[in-house]
């Protein structure tokens, strides 16, 4: 079983009986601990990108959530599939920065998942990438990205990607930043001893292009876990963002005061 090198997955292969063990070891609560509340507690569609063993997609599915398992390393992707035999998970060939087979499929998720991905990717990639996982989104859906910095372990392909170029990069496709954290990376200890890892959870907002005239929108605030219903008379730019902002401002306030009592 040998799979095609696909460039940011240098190195996998040949350690994939390694990390079969390893990554099993650590359970999906420890490594998504900073950001586990972020996710749908209802059954949802998720699909995680860079899958590896299928420990995280397996989790998901045995909670309820129907997922789509991404792994372009046959020698993971197929052990993962019998090691995580389920009805509720997919398994696809497929990769970034296209990810063609997936958008292929002409679907959209509540969750994307890229745990410890993103860094085998270079800036061109990270760009054509972003477009892509903004194809499988819709209003509403998280995507939690986790970036990992340290030594990078023999034969592997990293960059050193700051979260503010991630951020910004969402940002051209509404994609907005909801939860950002930092600190020691639980995936791979045997490899990036010294390492930490940054989380980074976003919400796909409404597109500047989808302000239309008088066209009524319903946005889900995460912060207060509740619908709002809004006119938007006239195309400005910023229209939703200014919306946004200001219904936050009004529940932080509003639960300051709360607080106070």
């Amino acid at each position: 079983m040998n799979s095609k090198v696909v460039s940011g997955t240098e190195g996998y292969a040949e350690e994939a009986a390694i990390l079969l063990d390893r990554y099993e070891r650590n359970s999906f609560e420890d490594v998504y601990a900073a950001v586990r509340s972020y996710f749908p507690e209802v059954s949802s569609t998720i699909v995680d990108i860079g899958s590896g063993t299928g420990r995280d997609a397996a989790y998901l599915a045995q909670i309820g959530h129907q997922v789509v398992a991404v792994e372009p390393t046959a020698e993971l992707r197929e052990p993962a599939k019998e090691l995580h035999p389920s009805e509720n998970i997919e398994w696809i060939d497929d990769s970034l920065p296209e990810l063609s087979q997936l958008l292929s499929l002409q679907s959209t998720f509540d969750v994307v998942i890229l745990n410890a991905v993103w860094m085998h990717l270079d800036k061109g990639q990270r760009e054509i990438a972003m477009e892509s996982i903004s194809k499988l989104t819709h209003v509403g859906s998280k995507l939690f990205i986790s970036l990992r910095h340290g030594p990078i372990p023999n034969y592997r392909r990293m960059f050193d990607v700051s979260c503010n170029e991630t951020i910004q990069l969402a940002s051209k496709y509404s994609i907005e930043l909801l939860f950002q954290t930092q600190g020691e990376s639980v995936a791979e200890p045997y490899l990036v001893e010294t390492g930490t890892t940054a989380d980074l959870t976003f919400l796909q907002s409404y597109s500047e292009s989808e302000c239309a005239v008088n066209t009524t929108y319903e946005f889900t605030l995460p912060f207060c876990n509740c619908r709002i219903s809004a006119q938007i008379d006239s195309y400005t730019p910023g229209a939703y963002s200014d919306y946004h902002r200001s219904q936050q401002s009004y529940y932080n306030e509003k639960n300051t005061k709360l607080n106070q009592l």
